[in-house]
C-alpha cells in the first residue's frame, strides 16, 4: 500500500509555487520522497486554521513538521496536542512533542551540563527562587546569560553583568544585553527581574549558563539527520555583539563563491563531527531516557567554541537544540533524509 506523508508548516501558500507554498527549501524532500513512492501533501498550518488541518492529517502515515515554538504571537501548544494524539494512534511525526521537550528546549543545556560539552549552569523553575539565588550567583560567577525555556533567533536570550564591580544587590545597576538584537541597557537588577516573572507561569522557565566570551568566534551549527552530521554552518555576531542569526555574518574557509554551509566532513570541524556522531549524541539521549530511534530526521544543535586544550585544540560548549522548524540546508542529503522517515512509517 502506498505511504502518504504529509510536510506542515506554518504559514500560507504562495501563488507563485503552490505545492510547497513559503517552504521551498523542502522542495528537494519533497521531490525524494514521491520518487521513493509515497504520496506527499504540502500542508499550510495557521492557528486559524487548525480544526481544518486536524481533519486533514487524520489520512497519513507519517509528518514532518515546521512550526516555531511562537508563531504570530501565540504558542505550537494546540498543534503539539493534536501531534501527541496521532502520534498515539501510529502515526510517525518528526518531530514528536515529547521529543522536543526533551531536546528542543533550553532545558537540555542543563540537563546536560555534565557531559563534555556542558558549563555550569542553572535552572530556575520557581520565580521566588529566582529572587533569591540568582543575584548572588551573578555576583559570585561574574557575567551570566539568561534563556527563555523556549525560543528562536536569539529571542529570549540575556546578557546580564552587574555595572561595577562591588554591586551584588537586587537593588544594583546591571547591563543586560538581548541576544535578539544586540540593544544594551542599564537597569536596576530587581526591575529587571520583575519583568521576567511572567516567565514562570505555565511551567515556564529560565536557565542560567555562563557568558561564553568565544561567541566572538561565531556559533557553530550542526545539523543533524537523526545521528549523522550533514552539514555544518559557521555564523559570525557582529562586532560586540551576540546575535548570529541576523548578523549575515558567515566563516566560508574553502566554501565557493555564494555557499555558507560546510560539507560535513571538512577538516576544520572533524573533532566536532567526529565526537557528535561516536560519543555526544548517544551520551545525550542516555542522559534523557531517550531513545536514539526517535531523534527527530533533521534538527540542529548549535555550540559555542570554549577554552582550547593544553595541546592547543578548539572545545565546544553546548548553545543549544533546535528541533522544532529546522529547514533543510542546500548540501543536504535529501534522499537520506527521506530514507530515514520511510523506514519509521
Amino acid at each position: 500500500m502506498t505511504k502518504r506523508v504529509a510536510l506542515l508548516w506554518y504559514g500560507e501558500v504562495s501563488d507563485d509555487n503552490p505545492v510547497i507554498g513559503g517552504r521551498d527549501r523542502l522542495r528537494p524532500l519533497y521531490d525524494a520522497l514521491v520518487n521513493r513512492g509515497v504520496q506527499v501533501n504540502s500542508i499550510p498550518y495557521t492557528h486559524e486554521r487548525h480544526e481544518t488541518v486536524a481533519e486533514q492529517l487524520r489520512i497519513y502515515d507519517g509528518m514532518m513538521v515546521w512550526m516555531n515554538p511562537i508563531e504570530a504571537g501565540q504558542s505550537r501548544a494546540r498543534l503539539d496536542d493534536l501531534l501527541a494524539e496521532l502520534v498515539s494512534d501510529g502515526v510517525t511525526v518528526s518531530a514528536r512533542p515529547d521529543i522536543i521537550q526533551m531536546m528542543g528546549t533550553k532545558a537540555v543545556i542543563y540537563k546536560t551540563r555534565e557531559m563534555e560539552w556542558g558549563t555550569e549552569s542553572y535552572l530556575y523553575d520557581d520565580y521566588d527562587d529566582f529572587l533569591e539565588i540568582f543575584p548572588a550567583r551573578l555576583a559570585n560567577l561574574g557575567t551570566r546569560v539568561l534563556k527563555q525555556g523556549r525560543g528562536s533567533s536569539g529571542d529570549g536570550v540575556w546578557k546580564i553583568e552587574f555595572a561595577s564591580a562591588d554591586a551584588t544587590s537586587l537593588d544594583s545597576d546591571v547591563h543586560v544585553m538581548n541576544a535578539g538584537d544586540d540593544a544594551t541597557v542599564t537597569t536596576p537588577l530587581a526591575t529587571l527581574m520583575a519583568d521576567w516573572k511572567s516567565d514562570f507561569s505555565d511551567g515556564g522557565y529560565l536557565v542560567e549558563q555562563p557568558f561564553l566570551s568565544r561567541v566572538s568566534e561565531g556559533m557553530i551549527r550542526c545539523y543533524m539527520n537523526a545521528n549523522r552530521v550533514i552539514g555544518i554552518l559557521h555564523q559570525l555576531p557582529k562586532s560586540g555583539g551576540m546575535n548570529v542569526s541576523r548578523s549575515g555574518l558567515f566563516v566560508k574557509d574553502g566554501l565557493p563563491e555564494g555557499m555558507a554551509v560546510h560539507n560535513p566532513n571538512s577538516s576544520q570541524y572533524t573533532t566536532l563531527k567526529t565526537k557528535l556522531e561516536t560519543e555526544w549524541i548517544d551520551t545525550m539521549c542516555q542522559m534523557l531516557d531517550m531513545d536514539v530511534q526517535s531523534l527527530p530526521v533533521l534538527w540542529d544543535i548549535d555550540f559555542i567554541m570554549g577554552d582550547k586544550t593544553e595541546s592547543g585544540e578548539d572545545t565546544y560548549l553546548l548553545c543549544e537544540i533546535n528541533v522544532s522548524s529546522v529547514s533543510p540546508p542546500s548540501i543536504a542529503p535529501f534522499d537520506q533524509l527521506a530514507e530515514t522517515l520511510i523506514q519509521r512509517l
